[in-house]
This record gives C-alpha cells, sequence and structure tokens, in this order.
C-alpha cells in the first residue's frame, strides 16, 4: 500500500485514540494472493513499516523518485509500536531487527516460544535493547458446536 495514504489513517487513529493503537504489518500473503499478486518482499516491508511510524510521529519522509517530501503538520507525534507478522528464518530476522513486537498465528507454546526466541535473538544481535519486545500468538481456534 501507499505508505503516507496507510501512514495518514494510522496517525488519525493514533489521533483518536490518544496514542493507544498499534500498526499490525504483514507481507500480505492471504490479501495479496487472492488478487493474484505476489506478496511485498522482506526490505520492502520493513521500509514500509520505517516510513509509515516516522510519517504517524509528524516526521518528513522522502519517497524515491519523488520530486518532494511528505509530512503531516498535524500528526501528533505518536511512536506507535510496530507488530511484524513472521515464520520463516528471513521474516522472523527482520521482525526482530525492526519490529516492537511478533504477530504468529500459531498458539502451540513451544513452537510459539522457538519463534519468539529466533527474533529476540537477531535484534539483539543489532544492538537492540529486546527486554520490551512483546509476542502475540493470534491463532484461529474451532470452538466446536454451541447453542446461542
Amino acid at each position: 500500500r501507499e505508505w503516507s495514504v496507510a501512514a495518514s489513517l494510522f496517525a488519525a487513529l493514533a489521533l483518536q485514540s490518544e496514542g493507544r493503537f498499534d500498526i499490525g504489518l504483514g507481507r500480505g500473503d492471504s490479501s495479496l494472493r487472492v488478487m493474484g499478486k505476489r506478496p511485498a518482499n522482506l526490505r520492502s516491508m520493513v521500509e514500509f513499516g520505517q516510513q509509515v511510524k516516522a510519517m504517524v510521529r509528524g516526521e518528513e519522509v522522502t519517497y524515491p523518485n519523488c520530486p518532494s517530501s511528505v509530512k503531516f503538520s498535524w500528526a501528533a507525534g505518536h511512536d506507535l509500536p510496530l507488530w511484524i507478522a513472521a515464520y520463516g528464518p528471513k521474516a522472523l530476522k527482520s521482525a526482530g531487527e525492526y519490529g516492537d513486537g511478533l504477530i504468529l498465528q500459531i498458539a502451540e507454546p513451544e513452537i510459539c516460544r522457538w519463534l519468539a526466541t529466533q527474533a529476540r535473538l537477531a535484534g539483539e544481535a543489532r544492538g537492540r535493547d529486546m527486554s520490551n519486545y512483546r509476542v502475540m500468538a493470534a491463532a484461529p481456534a474451532f470452538v466446536g458446536p454451541m447453542d446461542v
């Protein structure tokens, strides 16, 4: 998606919620594949996250091959946490190096622990303080037949 469109939406939501808004980001596997498109590569995903966060903070951002930079004068300067969905080794590395949290769509405790450790180790190897790094298991569940 276009950086400025997403950043404008996120900045508006951050403004309305007084900063109680987090960004969840993935490569777009599910949404893009159903349209016959390829998911974003990891470099593009990370760049998107960094630029959107900067715009939401009210910083000036320069687009490649664009004559002028973009800055939201009305942005309230919120530094929104960036959660990155990841499973494979390269995506987990990116999530640890650039994200504030990891989104997993699995709930098996040992697998979650292993995946989270990979992301944390990547962040530490990059020199980041990972003490506040968070992990979300956003796993689907089948509850079974229910009388409602």
